[in-house]
């Protein structure tokens, strides 16, 4: 816990000091006072047990030290109020000031103990002189009494005596104290030019309003119209308490209201059970238990609470049963249960090297600098060199908010603005909420359910057992509803779907001898005599992504884009595998349904020669109406030849598409994605 700006937050509600009796002698006065404040942290009020010091000066900066330093521990703060008794001796003896310093403040909390900036003036509210003389500590002569206020100097106490009846108080009546009905008597009001709410009516209207009612942009309602100047009217309260309330409520203001509906419908007044949730029965909003059946819907079928899923995202799952290893892949209509993946596959994108070891050469597109990075430095991006970089990290300075210390190892002392305790906690322990810190204790229950207190073996997870209604140890048994064998793996192996279950299984591990184009064994294999490495190859490979605007008209137009990126320089001749996707979408609020539907193939351009696309058959992009919020997709695919006439020039690949006639216009754009792989 941090106390911020004490001064600010630290205030004195009450100062009384008991600075001796008039007629005790020196030696048998009480000079001690108590002494109450709040302690405060930012906006709350807090409570602990805490220990203080406490100094006595004679200026509120620098001076002399009255009397010894106090410590007091042991000291209750209950939200915030604390109390003490203080005693520095005999410091009170003239009208001079008196200022308390506060020190050592410790609650228990992390950063304990502080000193709190500033000194409290504190001013005294009786003074009296010694008595120089005394015969008893009973009695003095009042005659030898000096400086005696002049009501006293006749030697005798003439008080004032005045007893009011029940309900009234006393006031000032400009000549002597007076009693008055404060209860309904504002007749003794005074001052009222200087009061903020100046304008207080008799509820028998015998006193009238003075100077002029500025209701700003507020109004009165309900009042009728007078007929005449001056002629008073009577303002009521558009509600008040007791005027009955009325839509979806029942009862009066300012008394018991009853919810009787819900946006018009009735809710019935039976009294409802632990968990049972508001249903509406046809005719009424009532309780009913929870509805854990029927169909399922949407990407999932069968009925609850065990459907199974039919879709992704609102398109269809094949239901074949996966072979081993495969993964979903999309084919253009379904997800279907596809290979992925193999050892020895190249990696591609942020990827370099080949599967099942590759490496991350950059981060969504951007490279990655292969310097060894140092002891807790952290990845930069570099501006100048175009790429992430290992860097010391750049937080310094001091922490705030939840946090102590400095940077960069600050402590937590809090968690969202919550005091955090600084208990050590147990082994498994967890944080909880205390009402008033988070503080270590053992988890007992999950979502308000008991937990068993057994003790789990190896690789158990904890299961909810419905017939001893508690979360217990369990072994898995299945995964997405499949089984999972129940042998013992081997070290090094994984679960694998065989086709009826899930099986530890063997995958590749150091010692496992190579095949294929290796020779040896893993983790460092070799190549076979003869076979050709991937840094021996010239095989000109690329992407590129682009983008181009139908143009309105009632012909039809060749769109042709070239993304940047997909151009090479060949050497010899040879082929190049292209292959090309597109999604039209409309890029404004209007849309494109006119038949027939755009064309796709591929495109190439030779030098600053016009594109031309393949002349092979055309895609038809499948679905024929777009706007904003719905697009159209196709995909295509071409062998291109690299002749003689495209030698040492820049060969580019790209998306041609057949802009129809129709409302097929400038409000539609395309978006084309390349690829190509040449040999």
């Amino acid at each position: 816990m941090k106390y911020r700006i004490w001064l600010s937050v630290f205030t004195v509600l009450a100062l009384t000091l008991i600075i001796g009796a008039g007629h005790l002698v020196q030696a048998q006065q009480s000079t001690a006072f108590t002494y109450q404040g709040w302690l405060q942290h930012e906006a709350d009020y807090f409570s602990a047990t805490c220990s203080f010091d406490f100094r006595l000066f004679d200026a509120a900066v620098a001076g002399n030290q009255l009397g010894s330093t106090i410590t007091k521990t042991g000291v209750t703060v209950r939200n915030g109020y604390f109390s003490v008794s203080l005693d520095f001796g005999s410091v009170f003896t003239s009208n001079a000031p008196r200022y308390l310093e506060i020190s050592q403040v410790n609650c228990g909390h992390p950063g304990d103990p502080i000193d709190l900036s500033g000194r409290v003036p504190l001013n005294q509210t009786i003074h009296t002189n010694y008595a120089q003389l005394a015969d008893t500590a009973d009695s003095v002569n009042w005659a030898d009494i000096t400086n005696k206020p002049p009501d006293f100097s006749d030697d005798s106490d003439d008080g004032v005596f005045i007893t009011c009846t029940n309900n009234q108080t006393l006031y000032w009546a400009g000549g002597g104290w007076a009693c008055t009905n404060v209860l309904s008597d504002h007749g003794a009001l005074t001052g009222l030019a200087n009061d903020g709410h100046p304008q207080y009516l008799l509820i028998d209207g015998t006193r009238a309003m003075s100077g002029s009612l500025n209701l700003a942009d507020h109004q009165l309602t309900n009042l009728p119209r007078g007929t005449a100047p001056g002629e008073p009217t009577t303002y009521e309260q558009a509600v008040k308490t007791g005027d009955p309330i009325g839509g979806d409520l029942d009862g009066g203001y300012g008394m018991v209201i009853t919810v009787t509906a819900i946006q018009g419908q009735p809710v019935t007044n039976t009294v409802p059970i632990t968990n049972q949730v508001f249903t509406w029965d046809g005719g009424q909003w009532a309780p009913a238990d929870p509805q854990a059946g029927g169909p399922a819907g949407g990407d999932l079928d069968d009925t609850y609470p065990n459907p199974t899923a039919a879709g992704l995202q609102g398109r269809p799952v094949n239901p074949a049963t996966p072979l081993d290893k495969q993964v979903l892949s999309w084919d253009g209509s379904s997800w279907q249960p596809t290979d992925a993946v193999s050892i020895g596959d190249v990696a591609g994108g942020d990827l370099a090297g080949t599967y099942p070891d590759p490496t991350v050469d950059g981060i969504q597109g951007r490279s990655v600098s292969s310097s060894l990075p140092g002891d807790k430095q952290v990845l930069t991006w570099n501006d100048v060199g175009q790429r992430w970089e290992a860097a010391d990290p750049q937080t310094v300075g001091s922490a705030g908010g939840d946090l102590y210390g400095s940077y960069p190892d600050p402590g937590v002392d809090a968690l969202q603005g919550k005091p955090v305790s600084s208990t050590s906690p147990n082994n498994q322990q967890v944080l909880t909420w205390t009402g008033s810190q988070w503080a270590p204790a053992d988890v007992t229950h999950l979502q308000g359910d008991l937990v068993a207190d057994v003790d789990p073996t190896t690789n158990q997870i904890l299961a909810w057992n419905n017939s001893s209604s508690q979360w217990e140890p369990a072994e898995v048994t299945s995964l997405q509803g499949r089984p999972v064998a129940a042998g013992t793996p081997s070290d090094g192996q994984v679960l694998v779907w065989n086709g009826s279950e899930w099986a530890a299984t063997n995958v590749l591990k150091a010692g496992d001898t190579a095949g294929g184009d290796l020779n040896g064994t893993y983790p460092n294999p070799q190549l076979n005599p003869n076979t050709v490495m991937m840094d021996e190859l010239n095989i000109p490979m690329g992407y590129g992504a682009g983008t181009g605007q139908f143009s309105s008209g009632d012909t039809s137009v060749d769109l042709f884009i070239m993304p940047a990126g997909t151009g090479f320089e060949p050497t010899s001749e040879g082929q190049c595998l292209v292959t090309v996707s597109a999604y039209l979408k409309n890029t404004t609020s209007g849309q494109a349904t006119d038949n027939p539907s755009p064309d796709l193939r591929t495109a190439k351009q030779v030098g600053t020669a016009p594109a031309s696309h393949d002349g092979d058959q055309p895609v038809r992009f499948a679905q024929d109406d777009v706007n904003k919020y719905q697009s159209t997709m196709a995909s295509a695919g071409f062998v291109w030849n690299i002749g003689p006439a495209d030698l040492n020039q820049t060969v580019k690949f790209g998306c041609y598409i057949l802009d129809p006639p129709g409302d097929w216009d400038n409000d539609e754009a395309a978006y084309c994605r390349v690829s190509y792989l040449c040999q």
